[in-house]
């Protein structure tokens, strides 16, 4: 998530955003295999944050469910059925 690495993946248009360092994703990897990152589990996390820093937030980051990510229902319009076929 928030990031992206210079690959030759990545399109002249995104180029220019390209910023990040390569390593840091297969270290945010490393670190989320890990027990101690169970906190983030259904999270959102951004690639290029300060670990260290978010284990200190841990409790406000787990009470307050700060990267969590949720569904909102479709709600058919006009007699709709929605996303059903």
């Amino acid at each position: 998530m928030p990031g992206i690495s210079p690959t030759e993946m990545v399109t002249p248009f995104w180029l220019h955003f390209a910023h990040e360092h390569l390593d840091l994703t297969g270290i945010l990897a490393l670190y989320l295999v890990q027990p101690r990152a169970d906190f983030l589990k259904g999270s959102v996390v951004g690639m290029n944050w300060d670990v260290e820093e978010l284990e200190q937030h841990k409790d406000e980051i787990v009470k307050e469910k700060v990267f969590k990510t949720s569904w909102l229902p479709i709600l058919p319009f006009n007699g709709g059925k929605g996303l059903v076929a």
